[in-house]
C-alpha cells in the first residue's frame, strides 16, 4: 500500500482529493499487466468502463502518458486525436478539466492524472503536483536521486559517526560531508539529518 511506502501519504492523498474533486489516479511501475502500486478516486462507473471496457486504448491522455518519458500537461493541451470522444465521455462524469504527469526512470513508467469539473488547473498547481509526483517516483524507484556519496554519508550517520568522523572514514573534507548531508536531507524532504537517515533506512537505501 502507498500509505506504507510514502511518508505523509495520508495527508498528501487528502490534498490530491481536494485539488481534484472529480477524481485522480496515481500509478507506479505501470506495465501491460497493470500497476505495481495504484491508488484512484475516479468515479467507480468510469473506472469500470475505462479499464474493463477498454476505453483507455482510445484515450488521448493515456496515449500521451505512454508516449512521453517525463513531463506534465493539461488535458486540453494534448495534441492527439480523440476520435472516440473519450474526453467528452469523461466530462459527462464530471471530469471536464484535467492534468497529467508522467515519468520513466530505469525503464519503470509511472504516472498521475487529476480531474475537476469547474476550471483548468493553474500553473502553480500543475507545478506542485508534478514536483510531488516526481519526488514519489524517485523515492520509490530511484533511491530519491541520492548519489553514492550521499548514501555513504547517510550510512556513516546511521552508524553513529559524527560528521568529522564520517569525513575521516570516507577520506573527504568536512565541508563535503556537510554538503552531502544537506543534499540528502533536501532530496528526502527531511527536516534533520536524523530524519533523513530514518527515511533512507525505511526505503532500504542504506
Amino acid at each position: 500500500m502507498l500509505i506504507n511506502s510514502l511518508q505523509n501519504y495520508t495527508i498528501d492523498r487528502a490534498w490530491l482529493t481536494e485539488l481534484a474533486p472529480a477524481g485522480w489516479v496515481l500509478s507506479f511501475n505501470y506495465t501491460a499487466a497493470g500497476a505495481e502500486k495504484l491508488d484512484s478516486t475516479m468515479p467507480a462507473v468510469w473506472q469500470e468502463a475505462y479499464v474493463r471496457g477498454g476505453v483507455f486504448l482510445d484515450d488521448p491522455v493515456f496515449r500521451w502518458i505512454v508516449k512521453e518519458q517525463s513531463g506534465a500537461t493539461r488535458w486540453s493541451e494534448i495534441d492527439l486525436p480523440d476520435s472516440q470522444g473519450v474526453l467528452k465521455a469523461a466530462a459527462a462524469h464530471g471530469m471536464r478539466y484535467g492534468m497529467a504527469a508522467t515519468r520513466n526512470v530505469n525503464s519503470i513508467h509511472s504516472f498521475i492524472s487529476l480531474s475537476r469539473a469547474d476550471r483548468e488547473f493553474s500553473d502553480s498547481e500543475v507545478r506542485e503536483v508534478t514536483e510531488k509526483f516526481f519526488y514519489w517516483v524517485d523515492l520509490l524507484h530511484n533511491r530519491a536521486s541520492l548519489t553514492d556519496g550521499e548514501i555513504a554519508v547517510l550510512e556513516c550517520l546511521r552508524d553513529g559517526l559524527s560528521q568529522a568522523a564520517a569525513a575521516e572514514r570516507l577520506g573527504v573534507s568536512l565541508p563535503t560531508i556537510k554538503y552531502r548531508s544537506q543534499q540528502a536531507q533536501d532530496k528526502l524532504k527531511a527536516r534533520t539529518s536524523t530524519q533523513a537517515v530514518s527515511i533512507a533506512k525505511d526505503r532500504g537505501f542504506i
